[in-house]
């Protein structure tokens, strides 16, 4: 976890936040959002506007991929779909599965 926060601290840097006392918030919210992704294949980020969602997320995956991991991310937008078009429907005629675009997106990447 140590060479995550190196990372990150470069990516803040290279953003404007210079000093520990100001990335210190940060690194704790994608060291969280790191352990998350050890128990689970997925996570919605939610929040008020301004909290730093982005920035964390994308910190998380720049160190990753300064680590020469291979990280995946898919931003969706649940607000601007339907459930059924997020998680899928089945159609009840037919017994048919229609995928939604959560579904589509982390298809492969298990």
């Amino acid at each position: 976890m140590g060479s995550t926060f190196f990372k990150c601290f470069l990516f803040y840097n290279s953003k404007g936040i210079s000093t520990w006392r100001h990335a210190i918030p940060l690194l704790l919210q994608v060291v969280q959002l790191q352990e998350l992704f050890e128990v689970r294949h997925s996570v919605f980020i939610v929040g008020n506007a301004g909290t730093g969602k982005s920035m964390v997320w994308k910190s998380l995956f720049k160190a990753n991929q300064l680590m020469k991991k291979k990280p995946m991310a898919v931003d969706l937008n649940p607000k601007a779909v339907t459930n059924n078009e997020l998680f899928g429907i089945i159609n009840p005629a037919t017994r048919e599965w229609k995928d939604g675009q959560f579904s589509q997106s982390s298809e492969g990447h298990t």
